[in-house]
């Protein structure tokens, strides 16, 4: 268990490797603190908001993937 003080040298030791990692993978990162509850709800925030708008994006790509296929029936339809 780190103490807050710990926890801040430990962060700050780490900042360049945390940056690197965040870089590396693309991704965001949050200190967060089940004790204190700091920064919890933004971590599920973010999260939240990332899985909404990744959704979003598929289910408009499906939306337009079924819209081509149903499209290119009805022309194939009227050919025949």
């Amino acid at each position: 268990m780190f103490t807050t003080t710990e926890l801040k040298e430990t962060l700050e030791k780490y900042k360049e490797k945390i940056e690197e990692l965040k870089s590396e993978f693309n991704c965001e990162f949050f200190a967060v603190s089940a004790l204190t509850g700091a920064n919890i709800n933004e971590a599920f925030d973010f999260l939240v908001k990332q899985i909404y708008e990744k959704n979003k994006e598929n289910n408009s790509s499906i939306i337009k993937s079924s819209a081509l296929k149903l499209a290119k029936s009805k022309i194939d339809e009227n050919k025949q």
